[in-house]
């Protein structure tokens, strides 16, 4: 069976070792090389949100943030530590991934043989300006640019999940983007072991299989109440003789995390960002057609407001966030329009600005499975009359003004 017609859109991009020869093959030998990639393409990877149908950005963050949020409303602190890897993509090792395909997903014989056609043998080279260098063979890395080499670098990072949940600490991953979050009550030696314990079979498995992780960009937070970090103390955690500052804020997925749970520092680095923007589409207005100035407005700067205000951290936002994203929202007249195109019409920033309560619905079933195990349906006595409706429990809070805001609550 020929694998040309198992991967057609993959194959185009580099050159292998699989000759581009068509065969008459019957429906069952298509039926079973579709299965194959229909396998990987939905393979259960509960914590992984990168390059998989109904994840993104935004479902890893409203997870995330759910469990932080969570976790601060029980009156407990989270550390939350993000992970840098060095070049991940480009050191995965070729027979340490055909050996994860084969436990992992059942795999055997001629079907190895094609991913380790695939794989092998792969040329690249630079060309520019009609000079090209001679062309060199990868012999690591997972093919860039191809729709097949994402799966795999998430099976090849499979076994990192029952790493981390042998220590009891949570994690999320969006490709090599890994967080670590746990609570605690006090940052002392203890959670510390823990988190220490944990990085420590992690880099022992990334020695195993070619992969580095980069501690000099890897970042911590402290997250919780004002009065709880004010009497934690601490400024950093030491792991293996590495002390790591405790930074605030960071950057994770896009979003400015602060350690106190406000959204006003993401606010004012998107208003930065913006403002020079919105600035030179005003210079150039009298130059540009009203098509291409919405397009530049959804370009550079309803983009931004669009991810921000419909991001996680919180799912409502106060006054104050209202009156520092006003200017950006709603800038004077003549300067430029903000409308939102039809597609975004249901997502409009000023709709969410002005909206102080939170607007999450309940998620259908075609989301990812960790946004939908965090509602629990609500089952009332049979006399009510809100019987099947398809409401979500609502459980009891701690703090309306922290667990309020997570997404198994609003």
């Amino acid at each position: 069976m020929n694998p040309i017609h198992c991967f057609p859109h993959i194959l185009l991009y580099s050159s292998c070792s699989i000759p581009l020869k068509c065969y008459d093959l019957s429906l069952k030998s298509l039926e079973a090389k579709h299965s194959i990639l229909l396998t990987l393409y939905h393979f259960n990877l509960p914590f992984h949100s990168g390059f998989r149908a109904a994840h993104s950005t935004e479902t890893a963050l409203l997870k995330v943030t759910n469990d932080i949020l969570s976790i601060c409303d029980q009156g407990f602190l989270c550390l939350l530590v993000l992970l840098d890897f060095s070049a991940a993509f480009h050191t995965v090792n070729h027979t340490i991934l055909i050996h994860c395909l084969s436990p992992h997903l059942n795999l055997h014989s001629s079907v190895l043989d094609w991913f380790r056609s695939y794989l092998s043998h792969r040329q690249h080279f630079i060309s520019t300006i009609g000079f090209s260098s001679s062309p060199r063979t990868v012999s690591c890395g997972v093919p860039q640019g191809s729709v097949l080499g994402p799966l795999l670098f998430n099976i090849y990072m499979l076994p990192l999940d029952d790493i981390i949940r042998r220590h009891g600490v949570n994690f999320h991953m969006y490709a090599e983007d890994t967080q670590l979050y746990l609570s605690a009550s006090t940052l002392d030696s203890r959670t510390t072991a823990v988190l220490t314990e944990c990085l420590s079979g992690f880099k022992s498995w990334m020695r195993a299989n070619f992969l580095q992780l980069n501690i000099n960009k890897t970042e911590a937070l402290l997250l919780g109440f004002r009065q709880h970090l004010l009497t934690s103390g601490a400024d950093g955690i030491t792991i293996h003789g590495f002390t790591l500052d405790l930074a605030n804020p960071v950057w994770n997925l896009g979003v400015l995390f602060a350690s106190q749970l406000s959204l006003l520092p993401h606010i004012w680095a998107m208003t930065r960002s913006a403002f020079p923007h919105l600035r030179n589409v005003a210079r150039l207005r009298h130059c540009l057609t009203p098509q291409a100035t919405e397009t530049l407005i959804h370009a550079f700067i309803t983009s931004k407001l669009n991810y921000a205000c419909h991001s996680p951290i919180p799912p409502s936002i106060g006054c104050r966030s209202s009156r520092t994203l006003q200017p950006v929202s709603s800038p004077p007249p003549g300067s430029a329009t903000l409308s939102p195109p039809s597609s975004l019409a249901s997502h409009h920033t000023e709709d969410a600005v002005q909206d102080s309560g939170p607007h999450l619905p309940s998620p259908p079933r075609s989301c990812s499975p960790y946004l939908y195990d965090l509602v629990t349906p609500y089952h009332p006595a049979p006399s009510l009359r809100s019987v099947g409706s398809g409401l979500p429990h609502i459980p009891r809070l701690a703090h309306p003004t922290i667990g309020g805001r997570a997404y198994c609550h609003s």
